[in-house]
């Protein structure tokens, strides 16, 4: 969207009309990083791989709840190629499952099932997709337990991982990728577990993100922070054709879904890794776009 300024000159031979457009405002993104990586929580030896420059570890969620508005495919990235667009373009996408008002979902619950959501399912156009997207809501709900070399840790108060008092929810809430001052609503360059790309964009509920400046909350984080918007690049075409029935986002929770992380590792700001769990977090968000019926 511009804006745009008229200037008027009035001469003796007619009036002279010019326009000049300001720049658009910028968006800010955060390239992914190694920082906290992790694999899989270990039930013997080092609950966390330390040794092996791990500084979190995963494991299967009991609790993932959130809210899912819509998904979609793409011919293109829906952010451009650089990923620096300021509003989701919907004119290189198709929708095929939306939800104006959705409940929550506890997707830990449906393990090895699947669930027939509320929203309207319509398949898109025949052809190739590059890109596929879901949105979320920007609050997520989550809870796990890992049993390591007979200890059992899991979510309590705080956001801690702890072994004994009564299990609390994480509730994660994402407001920012970057630290209060400026807004970051991109995180880009991740990779799901099956190698496919994927970026994540925080944006408001018309899929419009806040520029770096000028559009900041009372807390100093991005006004925009109603939708979370998953994009996903397949490692091949999605390809819709006359016999496709369906498509479905296939969560990966099991052995993922939630994080148990060391903060005395260096890269969390401690002075050395022990293996010991100390807070629990909502992990990755991970999962595949799978067509049914071609």
């Amino acid at each position: 969207m511009f804006s745009q300024r008229l200037c008027k000159l009035l001469t003796l031979v007619g009036l002279v009309i010019s326009f000049s457009t300001p720049a658009a405002a910028q968006v800010s993104n955060v390239n992914a990083t190694v920082t906290g990586i992790e694999k899989p929580c270990s039930a013997t030896g080092n609950m966390i791989d330390f040794p092996n420059g791990y500084a979190n570890c995963t494991a299967t969620a009991t609790k993932w709840e959130t809210k899912i508005y819509e998904m979609g495919v793409c011919t293109a990235h829906p952010f451009g190629s650089a990923k620096t667009g300021v509003s989701l373009d919907a004119t290189k996408c198709a929708v095929f499952y939306a939800e104006t008002n959705p409940s929550n979902l506890d997707i830990a619950q449906l393990i090895g099932t699947s669930a027939n959501l509320s929203g309207t399912m319509t398949l898109p156009p025949e052809g190739g997709y590059s890109h596929a997207y879901i949105v979320f809501d920007v609050v997520f709900t989550s809870a796990g337990e890992f049993t390591n070399n007979g200890t059992r840790y899991y979510n309590i108060a705080g956001g801690d991982a702890g072994t004994s008092g009564a299990a609390v929810d994480r509730v994660t809430t994402y407001i920012n990728f970057g630290d209060p001052g400026s807004c970051v609503s991109g995180y880009i360059g991740d990779q799901t577990s099956g190698g496919e790309e994927m970026d994540v964009f925080l944006t408001n509920d018309q899929y419009v993100r806040s520029p770096t400046v000028g559009d900041l909350n009372g807390s100093g984080n991005c006004a925009k922070n109603d939708r979370l918007i998953v994009v996903v690049k397949g490692a091949t075409p999605v390809v819709i054709t006359p016999r496709t029935y369906g498509i479905n986002f296939n969560f990966k929770l099991t052995d993922g879904g939630v994080s148990f992380q060391d903060n005395d590792c260096p890269v969390h700001g401690g002075g050395g890794c022990d293996g010991v769990p100390d807070d629990f977090e909502l992990g990755p968000i991970d999962g595949q776009f799978v067509i049914s019926g071609n």
